[in-house]
């Protein structure tokens, strides 16, 4: 295929394979990372969740008020930040994974994903 096209029919992920592989994840050598960039996990990986940030919006009077609170939702990857873009292994940023010892160290050394955080 040319540079530039995009792969007009992309890999498509079969949802029973994968909540098969999520099932045997040795949670006890996983380390979570927080993700500073977008990331495709190279082996097994299991997501923790991601936080919310608060929503805030002007008052008639130009006092900002918060509509919904910071929160952490749990089990479930960062959306993407914008509509349209159909990577299916593709893990958001700020999300927070739990990755394999070595492919951690790597992450942290290329500056994709940090371990220190709340």
């Amino acid at each position: 295929m040319p540079r530039g096209i995009p792969n007009p029919k992309p890999e498509e992920v079969n949802p029973v394979i994968v909540a098969a592989a999520v099932e045997q994840i040795d949670k006890s050598k996983l380390i979570a990372m927080k993700l500073e960039r977008h990331y495709v996990p190279k082996g097994k990986f299991e997501i923790v969740g991601y936080t919310k940030p608060e929503v805030k919006k002007k008052t008639a009077t130009g006092d900002w008020k918060v509509v919904e609170a910071e929160e952490f939702i749990e089990g479930e990857a960062c959306p993407p930040p914008f509509h349209g873009v159909g990577y299916p292994n593709k893990i958001w940023a700020s999300t927070v994974i739990r990755v394999a010892e070595a492919e951690a160290r790597e992450m942290q050394r290329l500056g994709i994903a940090a371990r220190d955080f709340d």
